[in-house]
């Protein structure tokens, strides 16, 4: 039986990394690194969660993640707030007396927790796991090898 027919795609790609521990130097015209460390503020954090949504969402590039033994693509993205869970109020002394005409004490409205998701796979090349960006930066974290790479069509 003769060979398959080889099939050739005329396209240029390049890969650079773009996010993980540590700072990278780069030479002229390589794309943008996004370095993490543990001292990173939220504000930090926000910021490399729009870096990474912002080359996500790029035309002609795929982002991906080498975590613990794998290689996976990163196939979507999401972000929502929930709200953070209100505290219990002990009774007050007049409303164990029995007082209901007090005015209850009405407690303050904490903040919400901001949840970031990736959809990559742990095990296989199938869209199957959403990890917390926070998990994925201390994997990222946890070893220098540990990156998000920028996979990209050159114009």
């Amino acid at each position: 039986r003769p060979p398959p027919p080889r099939v050739r795609f005329d396209v240029d790609i390049s890969g650079s990394l773009f996010m993980g521990a540590g700072r990278v130097s780069r030479a002229k015209g390589e794309r943008q690194y996004v370095g993490l460390s543990r001292s990173d503020t939220p504000e930090d954090i926000s910021r490399q969660w729009a870096a990474l949504r912002e080359a996500f969402l790029a035309q002609d590039s795929v982002l991906l993640f080498h975590l613990k033994n794998h290689y996976a693509l990163i196939f979507a993205m999401r972000e929502w707030e929930e709200p953070l869970p209100q505290p219990e109020m002990a009774p007050t002394l007049e409303e164990e007396a029995g007082d209901a005409g007090a005015e209850k004490p009405q407690a303050a409205v904490p903040g919400a927790r901001i949840v970031r998701q990736m959809l990559t796979s742990r095990r296989g090349q199938r869209p199957s796991a959403w990890v917390d960006f926070e998990e994925a930066r201390q994997t990222m974290l946890g070893w220098t090898g540990y990156k998000i790479m920028n996979i990209h069509r050159r114009a």
